[in-house]
């Protein structure tokens, strides 16, 4: 006759279970209550990336020849992006190197 299984088998899977469940909140709790980085602190990628985030407005109107037009098209096509992406990825990342800092430690 086959003995049952302890039942502290079972418990101690629970246990561990519930002991990653208390890790991982701890580390939730962690994440949350640290200092957000400053913007002299932040790569140049994670000041647009954190610029980027919210609502998107019509900045301005980029006026092109007809021949630029054509060659941003190409641009992007080649790179996988919309023109807007295109452009927008390339000037962001230019603006922000030369003046996110000095912009930011206005406020």
């Amino acid at each position: 006759m086959d003995k049952p299984r302890k039942s502290s088998v079972r418990n101690r899977q629970s246990k561990t279970a519930e002991a990653a469940m208390k890790t991982e909140a701890a580390m939730e709790a962690y994440i949350n209550n640290v200092e957000p980085l400053r913007a002299d602190e932040m790569t140049v990628e994670q000041r647009v990336t954190k610029r980027a985030q919210g609502r998107y407005f019509n900045a301005t109107s980029y006026r092109t020849t007809e021949a630029q037009k054509d060659l941003l098209k190409y641009a992007a096509k080649q790179s996988g992006k919309s023109v807007q992406q295109y452009m927008e990825d390339i000037l962001m990342f230019e603006t922000e190197r030369q003046f996110g800092v000095e912009y930011d430690k206005q406020f």
